[in-house]
């Protein structure tokens, strides 16, 4: 039998409960607007002074129509550059058709979890290749690429006036029919290209890459790496009395999509033992990267040469994940009780200019099986399949 303090209780309990009830369901769920907002207020905030020159020209150059307010507006009727624009959209039409597509559905079944998710990448002997970098992982915070190539400047209507674009555009379509064609960008046409009067580096093509994946650049500086091993602002044509420059450029880019805001840094640096090893400012600067996930991919075999320690072993301590083709480290040179190694694609007869570099323990492993890899970049292209390697640190 209930006595009256406890129907007392028994009251005010289920009278705090409804309350309770009643105010919960006063609460209007989130819309997505709402989601939005919040995700747009914790979102990282841009570091660099906006500048829309980088992104305008990426546009530009990659046969894209400039946003309102781009200077080179003016420039779109020439024929010349409705010529190029139509002759870019059909090569990366036939570019995602053929490779960009499977390469996405691979990386997101292959390049994602532990380790991959969240770490910086690094990318040497990655020339202006952003498109592999963006496609393969999309999501990372930073990107590091390194090659010989100078790093070149951003530039002007001035630069490319309508005289310039007759012979320019020509030879910028004939470097993004190469990466078409074969999947990796040609060193010679790159020497020819990106070394005249108006293109005097990589930048503009790295731009052209990350407006043409769906990116707005929102900003960028030139750099240099300081005797300190630490990033400092350099003029744009800055040049440095020792043998190495250690120049190059820093650029803040957003995804058009989800809104995630991302930073690439491209140096121009010798990887040879005889240079690099000499570099304690840029040995330095990427003993301060910390974890990686480095990628490596078409490049000319320099890691199986003698002149290339350094650089392999740096790749090695930093790295929580190393994502190759049969052009990085050999695969002898992996110690398989620090790594766990999984192959994809094939490994068979390589292409000719390269056949000293064939590896007959790689081939022996690859003949034991192998995971599929869906696309080809390999050198020889259609010609040669491609393989794959990738490592993760135990």
């Amino acid at each position: 039998m209930l006595t009256p303090l406890n129907k007392t209780h028994i009251l005010l309990t289920s009278c705090l409960l409804l309350a309770l009830v009643s105010c919960g369901a006063s609460q209007k769920a989130p819309t997505a607007e709402d989601k939005e907002k919040k995700a747009a207020a914790e979102a990282p905030k841009p570091t660099l002074k906006p500048d829309r020159r980088a992104d305008d020209v990426g546009r530009f150059i990659g046969g894209l129509p400039g946003r309102d307010g781009s200077e080179f507006k003016s420039l779109e009727a020439d024929p010349a550059w409705i010529e190029h624009a139509k002759s870019i959209e059909a090569d990366w039409k036939k570019l995602e058709e053929t490779r960009v597509n499977a390469m996405r559905g691979f990386a997101k079944k292959e390049l994602v979890g532990k380790p991959f998710d969240g770490m910086p990448l690094f990318y040497p002997f990655g020339g202006p290749d952003a498109l592999t970098m963006g496609v393969l992982f999309p999501n990372h915070p930073s990107y590091t690429l390194l090659a010989l190539e100078p790093v070149g400047t951003v530039p002007t209507t001035k630069e490319l006036t309508r005289k310039s674009l007759d012979t320019q555009l020509p030879l910028i379509r004939k470097s993004f029919g190469a990466l078409v064609r074969k999947g990796y960008f040609i060193t010679d046409y790159m020497d020819h290209e990106y070394r005249g009067q108006v293109l005097t580096g990589l930048l503009p093509a790295i731009l052209t890459l990350i407006c043409r994946t769906e990116h707005t650049v929102l900003g960028f500086r030139y750099v240099r790496v300081d005797a300190d091993g630490k990033l400092v602002d350099r003029e744009a044509n800055y040049k440095s009395k020792d043998l190495d420059w250690n120049t190059g450029v820093e650029i803040e880019f957003q995804d058009d999509k989800t809104k995630m805001l991302q930073i690439l840094r491209y140096f121009s640096v010798n990887l040879g033992d005889s240079r690099l090893g000499k570099n304690k400012p840029f040995l330095a600067y990427l003993g301060s990267m910390g974890q990686v996930v480095s990628y490596m991919k078409a490049t000319s075999y320099m890691p199986h040469h003698n002149d290339f320690e350094v650089i392999k072993n740096t790749i090695k301590t930093a790295s929580v994940a190393v994502v190759q083709d049969d052009t990085g480290i050999p695969y002898k040179q992996w110690d398989k009780t620090k790594w766990d190694l999984t192959l994809y694609g094939k490994y068979d007869k390589l292409f000719k200019p390269f056949t000293p570099y064939q590896q007959n323990d790689l081939r022996a492993e690859y003949a034991k099986g192998a995971k599929e890899l869906p696309y080809n970049i390999a050198y020889g292209n259609t010609q040669t399949p491609a393989c794959l390697i990738v490592a993760k640190k135990k």
